[in-house]
């Protein structure tokens, strides 16, 4: 061999080298980081340290307040942001009487104190003038709630069977006689409109915009005191405020109301009738109009019509849900194969398991949700692991527990909190975060170009804002 030729081999070995080392490194990178192993950048800025006495901790969705309940003497008070309000006999904080609420843009936050047999309202820190008497459950206002757009306030108030809607400070609508929580309020999104249920003498009624109905519907067996904690059974208006539809049930017969318009569900095919339906669903541009229908078999109806294979379903487990552009709708159903249940998504009506490799046996199907660009979609299975499908595949190793789903504002990062023995952490990128003893999801959010996101945590006695680095 020449002594050229040697030094070109020599100059080869040592490129294939480097080559081959990269390829080990980011190979070794990647299994890092998949193992948890190469956790990201964690920076912590303590915002609170919560003394022992703090009770209800809580903190507003977008991570800038902070309240609690803590006992003073004899006296209760509540602490936001670390300034306490004024003293009270009693405050109840409870979430699903709604006697606390947060507008959404953080800017506002309402709750009620009780002195001896009167009640009142603080909203902001100042004390409205109007003081209640005991009424419902613990004796005060119940349903607070702020309009999405945060311009608006409303609640309910009074004594047993003589409760009324006060909105921005003004009675709405009929006098009822059933207790606000079964009467969940909910607001159109501009707030302009209001609509709950509500109970007269011995008819059930819708009450929209300030007046009862003209439907009286036999609800005694849908709509009974359990409604306070089903979701699935309250009014739901679209986005741009200008449809009302919620279930009913009249004359032994489930029905679904559309803008006072009384929708028959359409029979499953080889079913007698419908047993009942889902809470309805509208899309972003509210141009499209979903909800479930359940029999021995399960469907889902848009628009008016069955999809192509909803008889596939033995149940829907997740969804439906429209994509943000309004152009997709997806949901998880379940597959009776064999003796065995089986996981499928469906989008668009196109049928397909949730990995290309095997189907998940599932117990349960959580957190469906698109990417911003609508482009994406990922859920959690829950079987003996929990299991994270993004795009339809099997994403990250199973996990003892997986919750709230998120995707960065493009779409190119998938954030998701993991139990760790007695902790919990933020997975972004399938790169694990530190272990807190409590984290809020909600509070999540990612920085203008998704390298950094930011969170709500506790250790210990401490409050932190969390900066993660996106890996």
């Amino acid at each position: 061999m020449s002594i050229k030729n040697g030094v070109w081999l020599i100059i080869c070995c040592i490129i294939f080298s480097l080559l081959t080392g990269f390829a080990e490194e980011n190979a070794n990178q990647v299994a890092k980081q998949a193992a948890g192993l190469n956790p990201p950048t964690i920076e912590e800025k303590t915002i609170f340290e919560i003394p022992p006495a703090a009770k209800d901790l809580t903190v507003s969705s977008d991570g800038r307040h902070v309240f609690w309940k803590e006992k003073k003497g004899k006296k209760w008070v509540i602490v936001v942001n670390g300034e306490s309000g004024p003293e009270f006999d009693g405050i109840e904080i409870d979430s699903a009487l709604n006697t606390y609420a947060f507008s959404p843009d953080g800017q506002h936050f309402a709750y009620c104190g009780r002195r001896g047999e009167n009640s009142v309202i603080i909203l902001d820190g100042k004390e409205l003038e109007k003081l209640y008497p005991k009424g419902f459950g613990w004796g005060g206002p119940v349903g607070l709630t702020f309009s999405a757009d945060s311009q608006h306030f409303a609640y309910f108030a009074g004594a047993w069977k003589k409760f009324r809607l006060i909105v921005d400070g003004q009675e709405q609508g009929p006098e009822s006689d059933i207790a606000p929580p079964v009467s969940k309020l909910i607001l159109s999104p501009d707030g302009k409109r209001w609509a709950y249920w509500s109970k007269v003498g011995k008819e059930w009624a819708i009450v929209a915009d300030g007046s009862l109905t003209d439907d009286k519907l036999d609800n005694q067996e849908m709509f009974a005191s359990s409604i306070s904690f089903n979701p699935n059974k309250r009014p739901v208006f679209s986005p741009d405020g200008q449809h009302l539809a919620y279930p009913a049930k009249r004359m032994g017969r489930i029905l679904m109301v559309l803008d006072g318009k009384e929708l028959l569900p359409p029979k499953i095919k080889g079913q007698d009738r419908v047993w009942n339906v889902s809470k309805p669903l509208f899309s972003p541009d509210s141009g499209h109009f979903a909800y479930i229908t359940f029999s021995t078999k399960c469907g889902v109806i848009v628009d008016g019509r069955y999809g192509s294979e909803f008889l596939e379903f033995e149940a829907i487990h997740a969804g439906p849900i429209f994509s943000p552009d309004s152009r997709h709708i997806a949901y998880i159903g379940e597959s009776y194969e064999r003796g065995s249940r089986f996981v499928v998504q469906v989008i668009d009506d196109q049928v397909t398991y949730p990995t290309a490799e095997s189907k998940i046996e599932a117990n349960a199907c959580l957190y469906l949700v698109f990417s911003p660009d609508s482009q994406r979609l990922a859920y959690v299975i829950r079987s003996s692991k929990w299991h994270l499908v993004l795009d339809g595949r099997q994403y990250g190793p199973a996990r003892e527990r997986i919750a709230s789903l998120a995707f960065s504002p493009e779409g190119r990062f998938l954030a998701y909190c993991i139990e760790r023995g007695k902790k919990v952490g933020m997975v972004i990128n399938e790169s694990e975060g530190k272990g807190y003893d409590y984290l809020w999801p909600d509070t999540l959010a990612f920085s203008a170009d998704e390298k950094q996101a930011t969170y709500v945590a506790q250790e210990g006695n401490k409050l932190f804002i969390v900066t993660q680095t996106v890996e």
